[in-house]
């Protein structure tokens, strides 16, 4: 099973709506899963714009996705990038959780590069443009 990070974006069919379904698929060390939100398109945009810097930010870089039923948060998607050496290898740090049952679960992470992380980084925004099916991010 190798390393990878698989994004798709559903549009909705109204025009006037912001908000799109974001499935997340992702394999590391072994380790499988997928998780979908709804998310607006902006937030998949400003997050791919991110991904540019170089090196990344001490704190890393961090997205998630989720939701409050009853007062009570549940994340959904957890998506960390961050430096893990000083030669440049980068951490990707994925936490994933069914929309519906939240008991299943996976997480896990995975080592990738800086040269894939930019591929990615063009694939995301191909995707969010409508002119490509889904971004991957390739682990080492």
């Amino acid at each position: 099973m190798s390393n990878r990070l698989t994004l798709a974006y559903e549009f909705s069919d109204d025009p006037k709506d912001d908000f799109g379904w974001l499935v997340i698929a992702a394999e590391g060390n072994g380790f499988a899963g997928t998780a979908g939100y709804w998310v607006q398109w902006q937030d998949v945009v400003e997050w791919a714009a991110m991904l540019d810097a170089f090196p990344l930010p001490s704190s890393g870089i961090k997205r998630e996705w989720g939701y409050t039923e009853e007062g009570t948060y549940y994340q959904v998607i957890y998506i960390g990038l961050s430096q893990s050496t000083p030669g440049g290898c980068l951490s990707v740090s994925l936490d994933l959780r069914d929309y519906y049952d939240r008991s299943l679960h996976a997480e896990f992470s995975f080592e990738t590069s800086y040269s894939r992380l930019a591929e990615f980084k063009a694939e995301v925004q191909r995707l969010m443009a409508g002119t490509s099916e889904r971004a991957m991010l390739l682990g080492d």
